[in-house]
Protein backbone atom coordinates (compact mmCIF):
# COMPACT_ATOMS: atom_id res chain seq x y z
CA UNK A 1 0.00 0.00 0.00
CA UNK A 2 1.45 3.34 -0.96
CA UNK A 3 1.21 6.58 0.98
CA UNK A 4 -1.66 8.01 -1.12
CA UNK A 5 -3.93 5.02 -0.55
CA UNK A 6 -3.26 5.36 3.20
CA UNK A 7 -4.45 8.96 3.05
CA UNK A 8 -7.58 7.92 1.17
CA UNK A 9 -8.36 5.30 3.81
CA UNK A 10 -7.77 7.87 6.56
CA UNK A 11 -10.09 10.29 4.79
CA UNK A 12 -12.69 7.58 4.38
CA UNK A 13 -12.46 6.68 8.02
CA UNK A 14 -12.86 10.28 9.03
CA UNK A 15 -15.83 10.58 6.63
CA UNK A 16 -17.26 7.39 8.14
CA UNK A 17 -16.92 8.84 11.63
CA UNK A 18 -18.51 12.09 10.46
CA UNK A 19 -21.30 10.10 8.88
CA UNK A 20 -21.99 8.12 12.06
CA UNK A 21 -21.96 11.31 14.12
CA UNK A 22 -24.30 13.05 11.71
CA UNK A 23 -26.72 10.11 11.59
CA UNK A 24 -26.77 10.05 15.40
CA UNK A 25 -27.43 13.79 15.57
CA UNK A 26 -30.09 13.47 12.89
CA UNK A 27 -31.91 10.81 14.94
CA UNK A 28 -31.78 13.05 18.01
CA UNK A 29 -33.23 15.92 16.01
CA UNK A 30 -35.99 13.69 14.66
CA UNK A 31 -36.82 12.67 18.23
CA UNK A 32 -37.04 16.32 19.26
CA UNK A 33 -39.21 17.06 16.24
CA UNK A 34 -41.60 14.23 17.12
CA UNK A 35 -41.78 15.40 20.73
CA UNK A 36 -42.62 18.92 19.57
CA UNK A 37 -45.34 17.47 17.33
CA UNK A 38 -46.87 15.74 20.34
CA UNK A 39 -46.69 18.93 22.41
CA UNK A 40 -48.30 20.86 19.58
CA UNK A 41 -51.13 18.31 19.27
CA UNK A 42 -51.80 18.52 23.00
CA UNK A 43 -51.76 22.31 22.92
CA UNK A 44 -54.10 22.44 19.92
CA UNK A 45 -56.61 20.22 21.75
CA UNK A 46 -56.33 22.35 24.91
CA UNK A 47 -56.75 25.51 22.82
CA UNK A 48 -59.95 24.12 21.26
CA UNK A 49 -61.30 23.27 24.71
CA UNK A 50 -60.55 26.71 26.17
CA UNK A 51 -61.94 28.36 23.03
CA UNK A 52 -65.18 26.37 23.42
CA UNK A 53 -65.36 27.51 27.06
CA UNK A 54 -64.95 31.12 25.95
CA UNK A 55 -67.72 30.71 23.40
CA UNK A 56 -69.99 29.09 26.01
CA UNK A 57 -69.34 31.93 28.46
CA UNK A 58 -70.14 34.47 25.77
CA UNK A 59 -73.34 32.60 24.93
CA UNK A 60 -74.69 32.69 28.45
CA UNK A 61 -77.31 35.36 28.93
CA UNK A 62 -76.53 37.74 31.77
CA UNK A 63 -80.15 38.12 32.86
CA UNK A 64 -82.14 35.06 31.82
CA UNK A 65 -81.74 31.38 32.47
CA UNK A 66 -80.23 29.41 29.61
CA UNK A 67 -81.17 25.86 28.70
CA UNK A 68 -78.11 23.64 28.48
CA UNK A 69 -77.22 19.99 28.07
CA UNK A 70 -75.40 18.50 31.03
CA UNK A 71 -73.10 15.60 30.10
CA UNK A 72 -73.40 12.54 32.30
CA UNK A 73 -70.76 10.57 30.41
CA UNK A 74 -70.77 7.97 27.67
CA UNK A 75 -72.62 10.30 25.31
CA UNK A 76 -75.60 10.68 27.70
CA UNK A 77 -76.94 14.16 28.48
CA UNK A 78 -79.76 15.67 30.50
CA UNK A 79 -81.39 19.03 29.93
CA UNK A 80 -80.88 21.67 32.54
CA UNK A 81 -81.05 25.42 33.01
CA UNK A 82 -78.46 27.80 34.32
CA UNK A 83 -79.26 30.56 36.72
CA UNK A 84 -78.30 34.03 35.52
CA UNK A 85 -74.48 33.74 35.52
CA UNK A 86 -73.47 36.72 37.60
CA UNK A 87 -70.78 34.48 39.10
CA UNK A 88 -69.05 31.48 37.53
CA UNK A 89 -66.60 28.94 38.88
CA UNK A 90 -63.21 29.18 37.22
CA UNK A 91 -60.45 26.59 37.35
CA UNK A 92 -57.17 28.49 37.64
CA UNK A 93 -54.87 25.47 37.75
CA UNK A 94 -53.57 22.92 40.25
CA UNK A 95 -57.15 21.83 40.97
CA UNK A 96 -57.96 25.28 42.39
CA UNK A 97 -61.40 26.71 41.55
CA UNK A 98 -62.39 30.31 42.32
CA UNK A 99 -65.64 32.19 41.95
CA UNK A 100 -65.44 35.13 39.56
CA UNK A 101 -67.79 37.36 37.64
CA UNK A 102 -68.62 36.33 34.08
CA UNK A 103 -66.54 39.25 32.75
CA UNK A 104 -63.53 38.33 34.88
CA UNK A 105 -63.82 34.71 33.75
CA UNK A 106 -63.98 35.81 30.10
CA UNK A 107 -60.94 38.01 30.60
CA UNK A 108 -59.05 35.12 32.23
CA UNK A 109 -59.99 32.74 29.42
CA UNK A 110 -58.98 35.29 26.75
CA UNK A 111 -55.59 35.72 28.43
CA UNK A 112 -55.13 31.95 28.58
CA UNK A 113 -55.92 31.73 24.85
CA UNK A 114 -53.31 34.41 24.08
CA UNK A 115 -50.73 32.48 26.10
CA UNK A 116 -51.60 29.31 24.20
CA UNK A 117 -51.33 31.11 20.85
CA UNK A 118 -47.87 32.37 21.85
CA UNK A 119 -46.85 28.88 22.94
CA UNK A 120 -48.11 27.44 19.65
CA UNK A 121 -46.15 30.06 17.70
CA UNK A 122 -43.02 29.24 19.67
CA UNK A 123 -43.50 25.51 19.09
CA UNK A 124 -44.02 26.09 15.38
CA UNK A 125 -40.86 28.20 15.15
CA UNK A 126 -38.87 25.53 17.02
CA UNK A 127 -40.31 22.78 14.80
CA UNK A 128 -39.33 24.73 11.68
CA UNK A 129 -35.83 25.30 13.05
CA UNK A 130 -35.38 21.60 13.78
CA UNK A 131 -36.87 20.62 10.40
CA UNK A 132 -34.32 22.89 8.69
CA UNK A 133 -31.49 21.33 10.69
CA UNK A 134 -32.73 17.83 9.82
CA UNK A 135 -32.82 18.75 6.12
CA UNK A 136 -29.32 20.23 6.31
CA UNK A 137 -28.07 17.06 8.04
CA UNK A 138 -29.66 14.88 5.36
CA UNK A 139 -28.04 16.92 2.61
CA UNK A 140 -24.64 16.69 4.31
CA UNK A 141 -25.06 12.93 4.86
CA UNK A 142 -26.02 12.47 1.21
CA UNK A 143 -22.98 14.49 0.13
CA UNK A 144 -20.64 12.31 2.22
CA UNK A 145 -22.22 9.10 0.93
CA UNK A 146 -22.01 10.35 -2.66
CA UNK A 147 -18.36 11.35 -2.15
CA UNK A 148 -17.54 7.93 -0.71
CA UNK A 149 -19.34 6.22 -3.59
CA UNK A 150 -17.40 8.24 -6.16
CA UNK A 151 -14.09 7.53 -4.43
CA UNK A 152 -14.88 3.82 -4.32
CA UNK A 153 -15.79 3.79 -8.03
CA UNK A 154 -12.52 5.55 -8.87
CA UNK A 155 -10.52 2.97 -6.94
CA UNK A 156 -12.33 0.09 -8.63
CA UNK A 157 -11.68 1.33 -12.16
CA UNK A 158 -8.69 -0.52 -13.63
CA UNK A 159 -5.62 1.59 -14.08
CA UNK A 160 -4.68 1.92 -17.76
CA UNK A 161 -1.19 0.88 -18.50
CA UNK A 162 0.67 3.03 -21.00
CA UNK A 163 1.22 1.11 -24.25
CA UNK A 164 4.73 0.60 -25.43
Amino acid sequence: MDLNSGRVIALLMSDEEKLQSMVYESRLLEGQYNELNQQQSFLVRAFAEVSASRDALRGLSETASTEILIPLGGGVFVKGTTPPPSQVLLGIGADVVVERSREEALSFVEERLKEMENALSGLEARRNEIANRINAQRMAINAIVENQSQQQQQRQQPQRQPQQ
